[in-house]
């Protein structure tokens, strides 16, 4: 079994609570919590049992904030009674913000144990508590959103909503909560394969966790770096991670969890460089660990990595191992990982020459796969159905088209499956020769249904030929946005509408090849300018729109200034030739004025955007604040709103050494 136990959202969705040993001897209740925000926690258990003693210890005028500190930590132990007593209290005392946290824990909880439809079930309630006036409900509402998206595989969309999180976490100085969020994004990244920044999130998060003493998501944290260096190939880096991992939980008592969890992805690393004592030393550990937290799933997948490893070491012994760890995962129903199971007892069969056991193992494997398929279809028609009342109706025609398409991916995967259970009957018959390979495509078949639906699910939102977002994308972005515009009076964007200047003419004169491949290079820079959480959309034909975050009309001018010079300092490689490439721009901070439309916004900008291409483009005009305030919470068309001085119109030029040539028959683009 090659799987690893990948620690994120699903372990460490808990709000850091208490100090590190440190503190002085004998806090209140009140300072054990406001030290949550500081610090964090060396254990969730041992953290819940010191503040469980101090609320004792004298009676709590804030008993909100207290419960709702204890029912994370209870969560982050596993402890389903501590936590059914922590709810219960917030639902019934009628404290201020109880009930909020009441729903905040309660779904929290539902991601722990990945029960995914009860948390799909909250989350609408659980995102209309990121307009409450508690800065701490808004971040905790963004991080439960984000472990939601991330769970369902939307990953842009978890990362976009874990940024929220980590600036709510930044502006109320909750260092716990920054470093815990940082954690999120790396795994939000990871699961994207986005390594770069992945390993830049979890270096962040680790540094300011070591800084602030929060010990237990420095091993969440690190684990997650050894899967980022696993999935590059170095291996070097993931055994020092794994170590390290190691040495922290063996060096601070309460982490048995962790410890557990590392062991068995140490015993899978020692597996893949062939070390297999250590492996089956380390699996074992992990069986320890398991058995007396009572973990009986974990149990079994640490009787997968001993069983692997005790075939290369006591094959017969590693056979028993691997039945025993199949019936032991099977008990309460098949599950993904008594697939694991499975797989690697039928490889034992294989290595061993016995090839009917092995054929009678995948028999059972498929059935086993087809019960979990039709399982999960029908949890994401419960979703989907969900999700499709609260959509509008041109979203629905796409989603019953991706359906159409799914359903095309599952009889793909059921044809090859039979193609691959006629090679299986085939090697049978010639004495077992090619049993391996059949054996090892079996293994990979069910792989393709998971991969076309991710595919599927990415490719609805974003251009083929850019990668960028598509319309799909940005209608359900600028959504988002105009509804935390209503909720954030405060906030603003930077929108920026560019088109590449005499696109038409690199068509006609180089051929559609060439102007495919210029999108695809004014795309690729675009990326290279923007942020994590911003965004870059084809908005049509040579058309791009890009949204960022935490704008200023200062920052507006110079990313204007950034894009100009990023399209045009470098010529363009197309079919061969060498093309000078420039850009128009119009831009604008969004909202101009409360209650702004995105319509209207777009209008404006589109008409700016005009006004660049027609004063001889490569260029940006940048609409901003004018001397007099509008009287109606509707402007007027650009030109008025100029001339009525509601608006201004700042003109950002491009590199000068095109400006000169932009009149001849050149491919100019805009963007930077």
């Amino acid at each position: 079994m090659s799987k690893k136990i990948a620690l994120g959202w699903a372990a460490t969705v808990v709000l850091s609570a208490w100090l590190s040993a440190a503190h002085a001897a004998g806090p209140s209740a009140d300072e054990l919590v406001l030290n949550a925000r500081e610090h964090g926690y060396v254990s969730p258990v041992t953290a819940a049992a010191a503040l469980e003693r101090a609320a004792s210890a004298a009676p709590q005028a804030h008993p909100g904030p207290l419960h709702a500190t204890l029912a994370a930590l209870h969560i982050a132990a596993d402890d389903a009674p501590g936590v059914a007593r922590d709810l219960a209290f917030l639902r019934t005392q009628g404290c201020t913000g109880c009930a909020d946290w009441a729903l905040l824990r309660e779904a929290q909880w539902a991601v722990r144990r990945q029960d995914k439809p009860a948390a799909v079930a909250l989350l609408p309630r659980v995102a209309a508590l990121a307009s409450a006036r508690d800065p701490d409900l808004q971040q905790m509402s963004y991080y439960l959103q984000a472990a939601i998206a991330d769970q369902q595989s939307d990953h842009a969309r978890a990362i976009d909503l874990a940024l929220r999180a980590l600036r709510l976490a930044e502006a109320t100085g909750n260092a716990a909560e920054q470093a815990r969020t940082l954690n999120m994004l790396t795994l939000a990244s990871t699961n994207r394969r986005d390594l770069d920044r992945a390993e830049a999130w979890a270096a962040e998060g680790y540094a300011l966790a070591e800084k602030i003493g929060f010990i237990y998501v420095m091993a969440y944290i690190r684990t997650n770096q050894a899967w980022i260096y696993a999935l590059r190939g170095d291996a070097a880096r993931e055994r020092q991670a794994l170590l390290d991992v190691m040495r922290i939980t063996e060096s601070h008592a309460g982490l048995d969890d962790a410890r557990m969890i590392n062991s068995v992805n140490l015993a899978e690393y020692y597996l893949k460089v062939h070390r297999y004592a250590e492996a089956e030393a380390a699996a074992r550990d992990a069986i320890a660990q398991a058995t007396r937290q009572k973990k009986d799933t974990a149990h079994g997948v640490a009787l997968v990595a001993l069983g692997n490893a005790q075939l290369h070491t006591h094959p017969a012994q590693g056979l028993a191992t691997l039945e025993g760890a199949v019936a032991h995962l099977g008990r309460d129903g098949p599950t993904n990982w008594q697939v694991d199971a499975y797989e690697a007892l039928a490889a034992g069969y294989e290595k061993l020459g016995q090839l009917q056991r092995a054929l009678d193992t995948l028999h059972k494997l498929a059935r086993i796969k087809d019960e979990l398929q039709a399982r999960d279809r029908g949890r994401a028609l419960a979703e989907a159905q969900a999700r499709f009342q609260a959509e509008r109706k041109d979203r629905q025609i796409e989603r019953l088209s991706l359906d159409n398409a799914r359903r095309q991916a599952e009889l793909a995967a059921r044809s090859w499956e039979q193609r691959v259970w006629i090679a299986l009957a085939a090697a049978l018959a010639v004495g077992g020769a090619g049993l391996a390979f059949a054996i090892f495509a079996q293994r990979a078949r069910n792989r393709l249904l998971e991969a076309a639906n991710r595919h599927l699910r990415d490719a609805s939102e974003h251009d083929a030929l850019t990668g960028a977002g598509n319309r799909r994308y940005s209608a359900r972005l600028l959504e988002r946005l105009q509804a935390r515009a209503a909720a954030e009076p405060e906030a603003r964007w930077a929108v920026v509408l560019l088109d590449i200047d005499h696109f038409k003419r690199v068509n006609d004169q180089h051929g559609h090849g060439a102007g495919d491949s210029v999108l695809k290079q004014v795309a690729q820079r675009l990326q290279g300018l923007v942020r994590e959480g911003d965004a870059v959309i084809r908005w049509g034909g040579e058309e791009f729109l890009l949204v960022l975050d935490h704008a200023t009309p200062a920052l507006l001018r110079q990313l204007c200034a950034r894009i100009l010079g990023a399209v045009a300092d470098t010529p363009m490689q197309a079919e061969g030739e060498t093309l000078p490439v420039t850009v128009s721009l119009g831009a604008s901070l969004y909202p101009m004025y409360p209650g702004q439309s995105w319509e209207e916004l777009l209008h404006l900008i589109d008409s700016a955007l005009y006004r660049a291409k027609h004063a001889g483009r490569n260029r940006a005009v940048v609409l901003e604040h004018g001397g007099r305030r509008a009287r109606s919470t509707v402007w007027p068309d650009l030109d008025a709103a100029l001339g009525q001085e509601l608006l201004s119109a700042v003109t950002v030029m491009g590199p000068e050494r095109l400006r000169e040539v932009v009149a001849g028959p050149i491919f100019v683009s805009s963007w930077q």
